[in-house]
């Protein structure tokens, strides 16, 4: 009510209506528009670092000279794992598929696998060649791969 972006109308004695002045709609609007600058300037800086990642996973991989594609499978699906898809567009990295614990839902076509069918180097019996940890900080995730067998080697975190 100090600011001005708030108005009280009296009713009765004992109840009071607010109303939002035009002041604070312009506060809202600009306050909205700063959250949604600040959204996607992080969704870009997300972006490069991750398709920073991925050039360099994809730089280091051993040459096999067979035209074997480059299979990754993505751990812990989420933001991160969506910035992610759009980046392998830019690389010359499969998707394979996808782990995660939590989330039921596909991940872009793709059925989301739980740990429990994470075996070593396969996933429900099939062979990947590098698992991307799709989070950052995330210790946790790091001790699961290894819980089920995945050789260090092959992990790859962002």
């Amino acid at each position: 009510m100090r600011k001005g972006r708030v108005q009280v109308i009296h009713i009765k004695p004992n109840r009071v209506r607010y109303l939002i002045t035009p002041a604070d709609v312009v506060e809202k609007s600009r306050a909205y528009r700063a959250y949604l600058e600040s959204s996607l300037q992080f969704y870009r800086q997300m972006r490069d670092y991750i398709l920073e990642q991925f050039s360099a996973l994809s730089t280091d991989w051993p040459r096999n000279g067979s035209g074997h594609p480059k299979w990754i499978t993505f751990y812990s699906a989420g933001e991160v794992d969506e910035i992610g898809h759009f980046c392998l567009f830019e690389t010359d990295l499969q998707l394979f598929g996808v782990v995660d614990a939590t989330r039921r839902k596909p991940s872009f076509g793709l059925s989301l696998r739980s740990p429990g069918h994470l075996d070593g180097s396969t996933l429900v019996g099939e062979a990947f060649d590098r698992l991307v940890v799709m989070s950052f900080g995330n210790k946790r995730s790091e001790r699961k791969c290894r819980r089920a067998g995945c050789p260090i080697k092959r992990v790859f975190r962002l």
